[in-house]
């Protein structure tokens, strides 16, 4: 599920990155799809992420939380199921025959798609250079970004590193090799906090709904 789950956002984020190139139909399915199918799969591994990370080392510590885990096991569980329904959808099948009928056919490109005919160093080179300077534009020297705006730019860089880890895998780039090495580590530091605040929610809600703590 992790792997399905990064193949996604890599997916998504080429899909930006291709957005000149591709056509308009092609875009707003790829984009609604790929969205729709991140939606359906993320509480899977979120609880996952939340189990082992949040609640199991708090256990170790602090006792009489073991209705907490085993419900938020449950829930896992849900979330696997619905995972799994969703692989297994009529509209996951009819998504996949459309990708590879687009490959197929090259239907997916854009009538002014010139820049499909050049190097794919050259392409890759004008995209990265374009995406790093509006990642250098939002987050600037600043250090002062409210944690909103450092997820934000979590997000941006990580979109960055995707695009960039593509490209160095088809054609083995100097620039994309030193590139994502980089990128890399500001994402992890950028989101921690996010990450933390973003966990599976109901630890407080309706009763009945969340880990039995309302």
């Amino acid at each position: 599920m992790h792997q399905l789950r990064i193949g996604l956002r890599r997916l998504r984020a080429l899909v930006t990155a291709y957005r000149d190139a591709l056509a308009p139909a092609a875009h707003e399915f790829l984009s609604r799809e790929l969205r729709w199918l991140q939606q359906e799969l993320n509480p899977a591994r979120d609880w996952d992420v939340f189990i082992e990370t949040t609640l199991e080392p708090i256990l170790k510590r602090v006792a009489g939380l073991e209705a907490c885990l085993e419900a938020a096991k449950e829930l896992r569980d849900l979330a696997q199921e619905r995972a799994q329904a969703t692989l297994a959808s009529p509209r996951y099948t009819a998504f996949l025959l459309r990708g590879y009928s687009w490959l197929a056919t090259g239907a997916w490109a854009s009538i002014e798609a010139a820049a499909l005919d050049r190097p794919v160093g050259e392409f890759a080179g004008l995209i990265l250079q374009r995406r790093h300077r509006r990642l250098r534009k939002f987050g600037g020297k600043r250090a002062d970004l409210p944690e909103s705006d450092l997820h934000r730019l979590r997000l941006m860089a990580k979109k960055q590193r995707y695009v960039a880890e593509f490209f160095r895998e088809i054609e083995g780039l100097l620039a994309c090799h030193h590139g994502p090495v980089e990128i890399s580590r500001g994402p992890a530091y950028l989101g921690y906090p996010r990450q933390h605040l973003s966990q599976p929610g109901p630890l407080i809600e309706r009763p009945g709904q969340g880990l039995g703590l309302a």
